[in-house]
């Protein structure tokens, strides 16, 4: 962006209008409420389409850290 295009954006910044008289319509308010639920839907899908793949993947997490000491106890990480 050059000197120009700062040029504008300060001037843009200076003379745009403060308060705006704007209108949501009753279609905009549905169109966010069906695009918020969508969104949560395809993450909860993907959650359970992929949910023995995350299994397995915190469960070698998790035991790469959980070992047994030299005597055999288990650590308090592990389920009795």
């Amino acid at each position: 962006m050059g000197k120009f295009g700062i040029l504008l954006l300060i001037l843009m910044f200076v003379f745009y209008p403060r308060v705006a008289h704007a209108y949501i319509d009753p279609g905009t308010g549905s169109l966010f409420f069906q695009l918020f639920f969508i969104i949560i839907t395809a993450i909860l899908s993907a959650f359970a389409f992929f949910y023995n793949k995350i299994i397995k993947v915190f469960s070698a997490i998790i035991g790469f850290f959980i070992k047994k000491d030299k005597e055999g106890e288990k650590s308090p990480l592990q389920k009795k």
